[in-house]
């Protein structure tokens, strides 16, 4: 549904040694349809994104590496959907990282 029309971005953080950051976004050129996007994305899932502008004609509304997580298996919810080949080989190749990142650290914290 949405795969045409947004992004992801994901790193590893110069700040914060081993973590790895997510963001989900939706661009436009309608600040009224961004605008619209967050607000049913906030009432059917619950998650809230941050809108900014992109230049002079582009809205883009962000979601942070949780909500991301979320919003991307609600995206996703089952196998053989229909998307772009480059964006969800992406999509799962960060996942897998977030995925090992958190075995690591149950891992650490059931040691101590």
């Amino acid at each position: 549904m949405f795969d045409g029309d947004g992004c992801t971005c994901s790193f590893w953080s110069k700040e914060w040694k081993n973590s790895f950051i997510l963001y989900l976004g939706f661009v436009s050129a309608s600040e009224e349809y961004i605008s619209w996007l967050r607000y049913k994305i906030f009432t059917l899932l619950g998650e809230d994104g941050h809108i900014r502008r992109g230049g002079r004609t582009a809205y883009q509304l962000y979601f942070g590496k949780y909500a991301s997580v979320r919003l991307i298996k609600k995206i996703y919810y089952k196998p053989n959907l229909i998307h772009l080949s480059r964006k969800k080989f992406k999509i799962d190749q960060s996942l897998g990282i977030i995925h090992e990142q958190a075995r690591v650290a149950k891992l650490v914290d059931a040691q101590d």
